[in-house]
């Protein structure tokens, strides 16, 4: 894994944002509180935008209170997510497994994921009941010292990682190879992927997920965790099975195939949870009208 080059400002700033997650609770409920403000000064438009293009049937104070509700879930996912370990868990099994944690903990998975709230901590939970995952994180070319700081978040986590390059695909597979499961969230624009609906517009979502589970033979399974509220510390993971696809089929319809059911899941789970999505995330490159 290649150490992202950062310069001796950028070392202080990380520092000083380390100094945030590690402070008292008083200290990062003020930081909370302007992080959220800081993401609706200068996303909220563009955030009720997006909501009302999702769903035609919100009205535009419903998509205010939506946006707003977004944005507190993700500054406290954020500033509290080194507050994770304290977390309780209940597992919502919509698997054929009665003892899921035995299953997953035995066999290297494909989890497809979507980003609700703190999106990593669907893989700290995973990690937690057996099944070692590893999630995926950017180069750092555009951000280095935000993807050095999210490197140093998910070490203290415990969460192993890999750096996107040349050979992610490579890398994901040997994971898999090697028993570990890997952890894919799939509602990220992607230049070239698959292209469908998602939220009710055309664009390109990643096949990442149904390609591993399709070449390496791997059960594939959508999961995805929700809090109970912005700052509760009690959250639920939702997991389910995507079967496989009818294997007639040639293996890049199949690939298709499972994307599609996938794009499905995220569509349900977002609809089920608006408010946990991260809205501020111009995921559809739109322009404010």
């Amino acid at each position: 894994m290649k150490t992202t080059h950062l310069s001796f400002a950028q070392h202080f700033l990380m520092q000083l944002a380390w100094c945030v997650f590690v402070s008292p609770k008083p200290t990062r409920f003020a930081v909370y509180k302007l992080l959220k403000w800081t993401i609706l000064k200068t996303r909220l438009a563009q955030m009720k935008q997006s909501i009302s293009r999702s769903f035609s049937t919100i009205d535009d104070a419903k998509a205010e209170s939506l946006a707003k509700l977004s944005a507190s879930y993700q500054a406290a996912g954020l500033i509290n997510c080194l507050e994770i370990p304290d977390y309780t868990v209940e597992i919502v099994n919509n698997t054929r497994h009665s003892d899921l944690t035995g299953v997953l903990s035995s066999q290297a998975s494909v989890f497809a994921s979507v980003h609700l709230g703190f999106p990593d901590l669907t893989s700290y939970v995973l990690n937690q009941y057996g099944a070692k995952t590893s999630t995926i994180i950017g180069k750092g070319k555009k951000s280095p010292l935000s993807n050095a700081l999210a490197c140093k978040l998910l070490n203290k986590l415990g969460i192993p990682f890999i750096q996107k390059g040349s050979n992610t695909f490579f890398s994901l597979n040997n994971e898999i190879k090697q028993g570990r499961s890997v952890i894919v969230h799939s509602d990220l624009r992607e230049k070239g992927g698959q292209k469908t609906l998602f939220l009710g517009r055309p664009t390109d979502v990643p096949a990442t997920a149904a390609a591993l589970a399709t070449l390496s033979k791997a059960p594939l399974y959508f999961c995805y965790t929700v809090k109970d509220s912005a700052l509760s510390k009690h959250c639920k993971l939702y997991i389910c099975e995507i079967p496989m696809a009818d294997p007639k089929l040639k293996k890049a319809e199949a690939i298709a195939s499972l994307t599609e059911k996938i794009v499905e899941e995220m569509q349900w789970a977002i609809s089920l949870y608006p408010e946990q999505w991260f809205w501020s995330y111009n995921r559809f490159k739109e322009k404010l009208e």
